[in-house]
């Protein structure tokens, strides 16, 4: 089954460079992983950002280079809201 996490933050315009950077490395990690990853920001406001993990195998989030990736984000960039999400059957 897919599974898809979603994450909003909130991203100071001076620290936006920073932010994409560390959000790379996560998306590189859960691609190398088997998954997907994107990140959008809002079009009224350019601060706002959020972030989709999709995967297939529940064991990627937890993958040593995923989570890590994930905690080093969210100690600099803390999320305001994160939720998982399954497909309608």
């Amino acid at each position: 089954m897919r599974r898809l996490i979603v994450t909003y933050r909130d991203i100071l315009p001076e620290r936006r460079g920073e932010y994409l950077v560390a959000w790379g490395v996560l998306r590189d990690h859960v691609v190398a992983a088997g998954g997907h990853a994107w990140v959008f920001h809002a079009e009224s406001d350019g601060n706002r950002f959020i972030e989709f993990l999709e995967y297939r195998n529940p064991a990627i989030p937890e993958l040593g280079e995923v989570r890590e990736a994930r905690s080093a984000l969210d100690e600099k960039f803390p999320e305001y809201r994160r939720s998982t999400w399954v497909p309608v059957e």
